[in-house]
């Protein structure tokens, strides 16, 4: 099958950038590292992949949360097996029970940068923290709900979108 593409050669004739398709049929913007052929080169040879992992995940409304300082907790782990430390982002959907900031609207996504935390303001008394994390097999979202009150409550739902970008930045 003919691959369809654009390259860049080193001064050795060494194709180094390429965009396009890849013998593995993928089509991606791609950048080696020096002497490296990119058509060729490991995801580790890699300065730059335009390749990503990407997908939603929902942690459901949560079971209802026991009073005096009750807790609900559960992770997601979400399988990359990359073989190596992959960048990533993840975004949370601010639920409609979250309080919104002035002038943002009801319902918006937010970065998760290690963990944040939000109170629902359905009930004013669960606050729940997302935690992410990632290691050279998965990636893991997550979730503690904690209820305040001496009542019992539930947490809402939380969407979050993730994406695993499959490029390493190697110091040379």
């Amino acid at each position: 099958m003919k691959q369809i593409g654009f390259q860049l050669y080193d001064a050795s004739g060494i194709p180094f950038i390429r965009i396009g398709q890849f013998p593995d049929n993928t089509i991606a913007l791609k950048i080696s590292q020096p002497g490296i052929d990119v058509t060729k080169a490991l995801p580790t040879q890699l300065v730059f992949n335009s390749n990503i992992i990407s997908g939603v995940y929902t942690f459901p409304t949560t079971p209802s949360i026991n009073g005096s300082s009750g807790t609900y907790q559960t992770t997601q782990v979400i399988p990359h097996n990359l073989g190596y430390v992959p960048a990533f982002l993840v975004y949370a959907q601010i639920p409609n029970g979250i309080p919104n900031l002035p002038g943002f609207p009801t319902l918006y996504y937010t970065q998760v940068v290690g963990l944040i935390n939000m109170t629902d303001i359905a009930t004013a008394f669960v606050s729940t923290t997302i935690a992410v994390g990632i290691d050279d097999k998965n990636l893991y979202i997550n979730r503690l709900s904690s209820n305040s009150d001496t009542s019992p409550h539930t947490g809402s739902e939380i969407a979050l979108t993730y994406y695993i970008l499959e490029y390493g930045a190697v110091a040379f």
